[in-house]
C-alpha cells in the first residue's frame, strides 16, 4: 500500500511536466483542460500530474515510424 506522503511527493506541476516533455506550459494546460493528458484535480483549480500515469500514457501513445507509413505495396505505380 502506498503511503499518502509518498503519493503526494509523486505529484508534479505543469511546469515540471512541460520541461520534462519539452513542450510549453500552455500546451500542458490545454491538454489538461481537454482531458488529453492524465491529471489529478485537487479542488476546483489545482491540478497535478503523476509521473507514473504520464509514463504509462506515453508508452500507450508510442509508435515506431514504420507503423504509420503506407506499405510500399499499397502505393500505386504509374
Amino acid at each position: 500500500m502506498v503511503k499518502v506522503n509518498e503519493e503526494i511527493d509523486d505529484l508534479l506541476l505543469a511546469e515540471e511536466i512541460a520541461e520534462w516533455m519539452k513542450v510549453s506550459v500552455i500546451t500542458i494546460r490545454r491538454w489538461t483542460s481537454s482531458g488529453f493528458i492524465p491529471h489529478v484535480r485537487i479542488g476546483q483549480r489545482m491540478v497535478r500530474y503523476r509521473k507514473k500515469d504520464l509514463d504509462s500514457w506515453l508508452n500507450k501513445r508510442s509508435t515506431s515510424g514504420r507503423q504509420n507509413r503506407i506499405p510500399d505495396v499499397m502505393i500505386p505505380v504509374k
